[in-house]
């Protein structure tokens, strides 16, 4: 095999040599995230119980990251291999959209870790009910969810649609390697573990850059210790949040990122008030009648942007009316302002098959 008719690419333990035809243009992204540090995402999967202990039953349905992808497309047998001897876990990947058929592959394959975003796997889960499945009969255990920012309200939901999964939070960006960057621990779930082998964290005023104390919230900055193509120093991520030290009660001792707002553009500036989408997802999955589907309509009335809330109740018997009153009177309470809230049919308040859009501007 001579060298024009190969592609090399490198995770620090060996090297694979794929056929050019084998590397369809769909994949080069997934290869490119292998390239980088691949065993961020294993060592989060095998830290949460997926191992070969399980060879034989545990499938990972991947749904969306691209990273769970790099490691199991079907396309590269050598990478797949990979991951199987890793981990002990065949990987279904699944991409974005038809969600139907994913229903049915949770129920016809039985896998037992779902990875998606957190409001992507809510609409799987009202897939899997449209379906007529039962989804306590499914066998998922563990569901691994980013990409955006959510909330514990949004955990107990997504909890309560797919019984038996414990929901865990992980974290990353494109600039450094996709998911993987840090991830909670499925024992505890107080804040989101930092792979400290591969990056060092720091929490830095969004203004002036001035680094701050520990638990102090802030813009996270990252500095990667071990990526070599494209290293990264003190890089500025826009993602707002806290950072802690000491050991956590699951017994490990790397740093702790903790509450995850979102990013410094993602805030609205509402008469003078910083109003952070998660912020609202909060509030309103407190009131028990509304349902965890949201989105914020932003418009200029004058001078100054308005923000109108629209959401929509749990199910279809809860009283419209009553539930506007309720959700507004929480949204005073944790916004310090008012806020119009239009409640919508359940049901019709738009399903994102990937990321959830939760800010719409208009005018």
């Amino acid at each position: 095999m001579g060298e024009d008719t190969i592609i090399r690419t490198t995770d620090r333990q060996r090297t694979y040599a794929l056929h050019r035809e084998q590397v369809l243009p769909q994949f080069a992204f997934e290869l490119h995230v292998l390239a980088g540090e691949p065993r961020q995402i294993l060592e989060i999967l095998i830290a949460n119980g997926v191992d070969d202990s399980l060879r034989d039953e545990h499938v990972v349905g991947a749904h969306q990251h691209t990273a769970i992808h790099a490691v199991a497309t079907a396309q590269v047998p050598e990478l797949r291999g990979h991951m199987r001897v890793t981990v002990g876990a065949p990987v279904v990947p699944v991409s974005g959209g038809f969600t139907g058929r994913q229903a049915m592959l949770l129920h016809d394959l039985g896998p037992q870790v779902l990875v998606s975003t957190p409001s992507y796997a809510l609409v799987i889960a009202q897939a899997v009910h449209d379906a007529g499945i039962d989804p306590a009969a499914l066998r998922l255990e563990l569901g691994l969810f980013g990409g955006e920012p959510w909330t514990e309200g949004l955990r107990e939901e997504i909890e309560r649609a797919l019984p038996g999964l414990r929901a865990v939070n992980f974290y990353g960006l494109s600039e450094m390697c996709g998911p993987g960057v840090a991830a909670e621990c499925v024992e505890v779930r107080d804040g989101l573990h930092v792979h400290e082998d591969h990056f060092l964290v720091e929490v830095v005023d969004p203004v002036s850059g001035a680094p701050l104390d520990e638990g102090t919230e802030g813009e996270l900055v990252f500095t990667t210790l071990r990526k070599e193509a494209m290293p990264l120093l003190r890089y500025r991520t826009g993602d707002i949040a806290s950072v802690v030290v000491e050991p956590c009660r699951c017994g490990r001792t790397t740093a702790r990122i903790r509450g995850l707002r979102g990013r410094r553009d993602d805030v609205i500036i509402v008469r003078g008030v910083n109003v952070y989408p998660s912020n609202v997802e909060h509030a309103l999955l407190s009131v028990p009648e509304a349902g965890p589907h949201y989105q914020l309509v932003v418009e200029r009335a004058g001078l100054m942007d308005e923000l109108t809330v629209q959401c929509e109740p749990a199910g279809p018997e809860v009283d419209h009316g009553r539930l506007r009153a309720d959700v507004e009177h929480v949204l005073r309470e944790h916004l310090g302002i008012r806020v119009r809230v239009d409640v919508f049919e359940h049901g019709t308040v738009p399903r994102s098959e990937g990321k959830a859009v939760r800010v719409v501007h208009r005018g």
